[in-house]
């Protein structure tokens, strides 16, 4: 059982591995976006583009860290099995997760940031005649 789990979180580390160095260096170059991080907000410019992806690789290649630091944490220690499982899930989860998720966060963020720089309150510019 622990040694499928290593070779699941191997496994699955590679993944991510390869996802990353796909995003973050043989991604299409915009307006070409067949290959990279795909959602309606990373696909409206090339700067929300080549953020997404970036930030999208970054994170995957967090989640293979994590998931082969767990393949060696699973082969140099004696876990029990539902620890072992707990643990396994647990990175797992969270991994895919952050590579869903905190792209599309980041451009929400930086999009409803960016929509605000033009619209600050032009009292200060145009001052009312009294």
């Amino acid at each position: 059982m622990r040694m499928a789990l290593v070779l699941l979180s191997l496994l699955e580390g590679v993944i991510f591995a390869v996802t990353a160095f796909v995003v973050l260096k043989k991604r299409s170059v915009f307006p070409d976006t067949r290959v990279g991080f795909h959602t309606a907000q990373a696909t409206q410019s090339e700067a929300a583009w080549t953020c997404a992806n970036n930030t999208a690789g970054k994170v995957c290649l967090a989640g293979a860290c994590a998931l082969l630091a767990l393949a060696a944490v699973l082969l140099w220690t004696d876990l029990e099995k539902p620890v072992a499982l707990l643990l396994f899930f647990a990175v797992s989860v969270l991994a895919v997760l952050a590579a869903l998720l905190l792209p599309i966060r980041l451009l929400r963020k930086k999009q409803r940031s960016s929509s605000t720089v033009g619209k600050q309150d032009d009292t200060a510019y145009h001052p009312k005649n009294s």
